[in-house]
């Protein structure tokens, strides 16, 4: 241990996960969510979450997903102020 309470490692670990993490982003950001082949369902399940309630096989092939990952752009979607 240094002085500082830390390991020598921490530093690359640290590194390495914003580097991955960098590249998550830079592909969220360059690449169009509509285009995939079960996209559509996934947006589907963003729309439905928008209403207050949880979808249905009827809904979307995507009913099965936990809906954690929906929740943030259906709450943006509900307020009315952006669209799918």
């Amino acid at each position: 241990m240094t002085l500082s309470g830390h390991r020598p490692g921490n530093a690359a670990w640290i590194l390495l996960l914003i580097a991955i993490n960098g590249i998550v982003l830079s592909n969220a950001v360059r690449h169009d969510p509509r285009v995939g082949y079960d996209a559509a369902d996934h947006l589907k399940y963003i729309e439905v979450l928008s209403e207050y309630r949880l979808p249905t096989r009827s809904d979307t092939a995507e009913f099965f997903s936990p809906p954690l990952p929906y929740l943030l752009p259906a709450m943006v979607r509900s307020t009315g102020f952006v669209s799918l």
